[in-house]
């Protein structure tokens, strides 16, 4: 699908950033800009900052940077054709039509595997309702799941055949191949291939963006020779490490409600969505991965984790919440009687009974510890220490070591203990870990740069390299005269601009009387003579890296050139871009007039001949008439700002 670059521009144009940014991660407003902890990499303190005047975003900590089609194909991998077709479809954007031969090549597996599972869900709806799929339809009646949630989330059923599905999806044009990429048929050696889900109540598994990607399948007969549940294989579109799910029925309650219920089936989050409990995601019999987690994180960083209550299900809580916590999420626990989950729970006794155990969540302390005080741990001291010591290993986890004394505190009151005694072995356990880093970061190359939020000269060894970027940014933005400083702020702001500087006043690099603004300058220049956008200098990272950060702070920079300018601008805002410049360039001007001035009594000051000291002070005369003659037009401009 090519789109054509008039296309491209519409969607970024009409993309708003601020909204495209704000529907993934938490934004408050700072000044003309909003700010909110970078969803690219782990930070305490927000840097990522979203420009809606310059529809951009920039990571000062990170580094990443772009417009609303970068953020959303970074924050989500697709590739650019299914990024522009997310924000065209929710734009209301029509796109072209292509089936040229490199966009089948490079694109056409995975948009067709996502295809042939949407017809393949489609088609075991379909069968649901009918009378070859009673038995299905009766499991999930039994469910008491309703017709509206059976649609909601494409339940269905597969029939008991070795080649029903194939022949179905045959039909519409399908290859084996192509069955086989989408994990919809087994192939076997001697080329007799089969359906994978035979005679099963299907749970269609969708991603965040609502696309099926796989199936669930549930045994309906007792046939112990059998799993209870398959799933779809690994595929060009399925990775099981990836998905949560529910996730595309619940992101919005999730990012509403702050907070995510994590449970283990399908069946369990599917009935407490049916309940109202809709802020609910299961991680589908698997072990809580990284990469699950990160997906939550762009949603919310508080869990509450509902596992069954037998053994493989605390267990399974117990390896979530440690790698839950290393993460940085708020996590709790409920624990449920024994022989119940969630599922059961809502259908005995109704939501309100379910949501009296979320309120009887506990933290990740107190779960642990009710463990082993049912494990028998805590019986001996040998027993009670190894408890400890395990809690506190998991508080040492948690990244905001601001908490840790709060868990410190909460561990001796529930062991009765000193809270001193609790902080000898948290503090034996954190010189332990230092002595480890150290030791680790010598081992390290010294050419090895760390990157990261405000990177201190303390927070290396005198084996390290200091990574300078920060250092030399600061360097160049101080070097900066203001004027040069704003110019620089208003040519990035569109072409438009830099055509008044280039064009009505005629200001080249040449105008700048600095090293740094002049190749600052230049830099912006030669990427607008290129025909690029010049904020393009920003997001794609082809350029110095000093001058990238220099050019990014000032652009995400709010200054004005005078006191007022702010109030002029606000009341003649069809002459801001204009007046401004012309203000700018004047106060260059008066600068240069003062550096040659300087100069020239210099001169005069060496005692030069008669003849030269006249030349000097004729050219002494005309700089003062000039400079006055510049005062006196800001002088006027100034008389012209409003007071209030």
């Amino acid at each position: 699908m090519k789109v054509p670059e008039e296309i491209i521009e519409q969607i970024r144009r009409q993309s708003d950033i601020v909204e495209v940014v704000g529907a993934e991660i938490p934004l408050r407003k700072r000044g003309q800009n909003y700010v909110g902890l970078c969803p690219f990499h782990n930070e305490k303190t927000p840097s990522f900052n979203v420009s809606p005047e310059r529809q951009i975003y920039k990571c000062f900590g990170c580094g990443k940077a772009g417009n609303a089609i970068n953020f959303v194909m970074e924050f989500h991998g697709l590739s650019f054709p299914e990024t522009l077709k997310s924000l065209a479809g929710k734009l209301g954007i029509t796109l072209p039509q292509d089936s040229s031969e490199g966009y089948q090549i490079k694109h056409n597996r995975q948009e067709l595997a996502y295809k042939i599972l949407e017809e393949a869900a489609e088609y075991y709806a379909a069968l649901l309702v009918e009378p070859i799929g009673r038995t299905a339809l009766d499991y999930f009646r039994q469910r008491d799941f309703s017709t509206e949630t059976i649609k909601q989330f494409k339940l269905g059923f597969a029939p008991d055949s070795w080649d029903a599905t194939r022949k179905e999806l045959a039909g519409q044009g399908f290859n084996d191949q192509e069955l086989i990429d989408a994990g919809l048929i087994v192939e076997k050696e001697n080329g007799r291939n089969y359906d994978r889900f035979r005679n099963r109540a299907i749970f269609a598994i969708r991603d965040f963006l609502g696309r099926v990607v796989g199936f669930g399948a549930r045994q309906l007969g007792d046939d112990k020779k059998q799993p209870k549940y398959i799933n779809s294989p690994q595929s060009i579109v399925y990775n099981k490490s990836k998905i949560l799910y529910g996730m595309f029925e619940a992101k919005n309650a999730i990012r509403n409600k702050q907070s995510a219920i994590l449970v283990e089936g399908y069946s369990d989050a599917i009935s407490l969505f049916q309940a109202g409990i809709e802020n609910v995601v299961a991680s589908s019999g698997t072990a809580l991965t990284p990469d699950q987690l990160k997906l939550l994180s762009r949603y919310t960083k508080k869990i509450i984790i509902i596992y069954d209550s037998d053994s493989a299900g605390v267990a399974a809580a117990e390896k979530g919440l440690e790698l839950a916590v290393r993460q940085g999420f708020d996590v709790s626990i409920v624990s449920l009687p024994e022989g119940e989950d969630p599922d059961s729970i809502v259908k005995k006794h109704g939501k309100n009974t379910f949501n009296l155990y979320l309120r009887q969540a506990e933290s990740f302390v107190e779960f642990k510890l009710s463990l082993y005080t049912k494990r028998g741990l805590l019986d001996t001291p040998p027993g009670q220490a190894k408890a400890i010591r395990d809690v506190v290993n998991i508080i040492s986890m948690v990244p905001d070591r601001l908490q840790h004394d709060f868990y410190i505190s909460r561990i001796a009151n529930l062991m009765n203990l000193n809270e001193s005694q609790i902080k000898r072995i948290y503090d034996e356990k954190s010189n332990i870990e230092r002595r480890q880093n150290r030791k680790e970061k010598k081992q390290e190359s010294p050419n090895v740069i760390r990157h990261g939020p405000a990177l201190k000269l303390h927070d290396f060894d005198e084996t390290d390299e200091i990574p300078d970027t920060q250092r030399k940014t600061i360097d160049v933005i101080e070097s900066l005269l203001p004027e040069e400083y704003q110019l620089i702020q208003i040519a990035l702001y569109d072409e438009e601009s830099l055509g008044l500087i280039l064009n009505k006043y005629n200001a080249g690099y040449d105008k700048f009387l600095t090293e740094d603004g002049q190749r600052l300058f230049r830099l912006i220049t030669s990427v607008a003579n290129k025909g690029n956008d010049i904020i393009d200098i920003i997001i794609n990272g082809e350029y110095n890296e000093v001058d990238t950060q220099v050019l990014t702070q000032i652009a995400f920079d709010k200054q004005s050139p005078t006191k007022n300018w702010a109030k002029f601008g606000a009341t003649i805002p069809e002459l801001e871009n204009d007046i401004h410049i012309r203000d700018i360039m004047l106060r260059l001007e008066l600068i240069s007039i003062d550096n040659e001035m300087q100069s020239v009594l210099k001169g005069v000051g060496e005692q030069p001949d008669a003849e030269e000291i006249n030349a000097l002070l004729t050219k002494t005369k005309i700089l003062g008439e000039r400079k006055n003659e510049i005062e006196n037009i800001l002088l006027r401009v100034d008389d012209e700002l409003p007071e209030d």
